[in-house]
């Protein structure tokens, strides 16, 4: 009887060998679309600092998809420093207005 076992051992099929199913997670690159819009809003407004009511209109909309892009997405950079340009051009575009209107009020008082 030992015999028989044996046998059967050594001369059975080889078991195939199971396939492996390695799971990976996959991240996938998502679009930053608001983020993206923050930065490029807040590059535009420190550009045209100099033209006070664009300006401030690129400025507060940067600054607005700043916060909205800070609350959704995941990188946190790009809006950051989108907010840090929108704030920096809006300084400046703020110092022109007052130098403006200083300006202008100084030559409605004095003609000549």
């Amino acid at each position: 009887m030992d015999f028989n076992q044996d046998d059967n051992q050594r001369w059975q099929e080889p078991i195939p060998p199971q396939s492996q199913v390695i799971l990976r997670e996959v991240t996938q690159q998502r679009d930053n679309k608001f983020a993206t819009t923050a930065m490029v809003l807040g590059i535009i407004t420190l550009l045209v600092c100099w033209v006070p009511v664009l300006a401030i209109i690129t400025g507060i909309v940067g600054i607005i998809i700043s916060i909205v892009s800070l609350i959704k997405e995941d990188r946190k950079w790009m809006p950051i420093l989108g907010m840090i340009f929108s704030i920096i051009g809006l300084t400046i575009a703020a110092i022109f207005t007052l130098g403006f209107l200083v300006e202008f009020l100084y030559y409605m008082n004095n003609p000549y």
